[in-house]
């Protein structure tokens, strides 16, 4: 027998006669209520595991955050840096269908090199030079998937890698907000070596960190420095050979996410 028939048994063999008007309008409600009830509950012990459909949480598009991205005020808890969650009750929009990266189909389109229509100034945070058209609908989304909590960045414009890990899936705002919190770090004593024993590559860190301090007015040099001119994001590629040789051998774990930043002048 089903364990909601007993149940409901129970409920009609404790009603008793009412005498009141009122308490009889209210006991006619609760047999309506009663009713309904035990409809329901005949549907669920008639109904069998076979009929209940399979969700997927990617749904058609596999860079809609999952479903408990949607609920009001919940903010995933993550670590390590940068935190790029901090947006209470916000939730993101599904991007337009159809829009992917033929070159590299398991990247988010939005950081792929063959398919973002995304330009911006690195030297900047994103959510202030990117529209906000295109960084809010886009934000909340999973920079890969499957989703990875580790993705590392490198580049061939600088030397260092920048390690995005979280104990929640790496999102293209974690992708994003990486970038320039890495590269507003100090340049330090031991890159500083690097840099003097190459005339042209100190009189273009000095020159872009004369022009960069007009604006922020901080006048020690910065990694961001180091690119010159070319700041502007262009996207994420894979160079498989090129990812290989930036691993310190013996130090380095390799990361299956390892991605290249693409930069341009414009």
């Amino acid at each position: 027998m089903c364990a909601y028939s007993s149940a409901w048994d129970t409920i009609f063999e404790r009603r008793r006669p009412l005498a009141h008007p009122t308490l009889h309008s209210i006991r006619s409600q609760s047999d309506f209520l009663i009713v309904q009830c035990a409809d329901l509950d005949a549907t669920l012990c008639n109904s069998s595991e076979d009929s209940v459909p399979t969700m997927n949480p990617w749904g058609p598009n596999p860079w809609a955050p999952q479903a408990f991205y949607q609920q009001p005020g919940f903010v995933p808890q993550q670590t390590g840096f940068p935190a790029y969650w901090g947006q209470p009750g916000w939730a993101p929009q599904n991007p337009t269908p159809g829009f992917h990266s033929t070159k590299y189909p398991n990247l988010n389109p939005i950081l792929a090199s063959d398919s973002t229509q995304v330009r911006y100034d690195v030297r900047k945070k994103a959510r202030n030079e990117i529209s906000q058209a295109i960084y809010v609908p886009h934000r909340g989304q999973f920079a890969t998937t499957p989703p990875a909590s580790h993705v590392r960045l490198i580049c061939k414009a600088f030397p260092w890698s920048i390690e995005v890990m979280s104990n929640t899936p790496v999102t293209v705002e974690g992708v994003w907000d990486a970038i320039w919190a890495a590269l507003q770090q100090p340049i330090v004593d031991s890159e500083w070596g690097i840099i003097v024993s190459d005339k042209k590559l100190r009189e273009t860190i000095e020159k872009a960190a004369k022009k960069r301090s007009d604006y922020d007015g901080e006048p020690k040099f910065k990694r961001i420095d180091w690119l010159g001119s070319s700041t502007i994001f262009r996207g994420l590629d894979k160079m498989q050979d090129f990812a290989e040789q930036r691993v310190l051998p013996g130090v380095t774990e390799p990361c299956l996410e390892t991605w290249v930043i693409k930069l341009g002048t414009s």
